[in-house]
This record gives structure tokens, sequence and C-alpha cells, in this order.
């Protein structure tokens, strides 16, 4: 299944995906602190990368082929949460 236009991420409280959200401005994810202690809510992004010193960040489509299976994911970067099918926002390290 290739992967969709926007790759939803769920908030799973304590898990590495608690700290997502929305704001008044759009949708708010954070891996280093966590800002809005209330906030709720599944986000959805569209995949992107950007390289910064030499570190890439994105949502980076990946497809891979291994004999007779395919996998199609989206890496999240550079904290290495996988999404893939069924694209219900739950990750994998």
């Amino acid at each position: 299944m290739a992967v969709p236009a926007v790759v939803p991420i769920a908030h799973e409280p304590d898990h590495r995906t608690d700290t997502i959200g929305h704001y008044a401005d759009g949708q708010f994810l954070a891996t280093t602190t966590h800002a809005l202690p209330d906030a709720r809510g599944e986000i959805a992004a569209r995949p992107f990368r950007l390289t910064i010193d030499g570190v890439l960040f994105g949502l980076v489509a990946e497809h891979h082929e291994a004999g007779d299976h395919e996998d199609d994911r989206a890496e999240l970067l550079p904290d290495g949460l996988g999404f893939g099918a069924p694209w219900d926002g739950l990750y994998d390290t």
C-alpha cells in the first residue's frame, strides 16, 4: 500500500507521541518538551524532508522491496518513528 498524501500520527499518552496536538495556528509536535499538558488530538502531516547542519528532519516516504514482499512506510526523522499500513497513526520503532 502506497504512502498516503497525508500521514496520520496518533496521540498516544505516555509514549513517544504524547506531545502532539493542535494550537491556535495549526498542528504541533514536540519531542523535547511538553508545552501543552492538556492538549489532545491526533495530527496528520504531508511527507517532507529538510536537512539542517547535516541532520535530516522530516516525514520521509520509503518504498522497500524484498523478494515477493513490498513495504511502503513513512519514517519520522530524526526520531526514528515508522508509520505504515493500515495508516492508523500508530508507530513502530
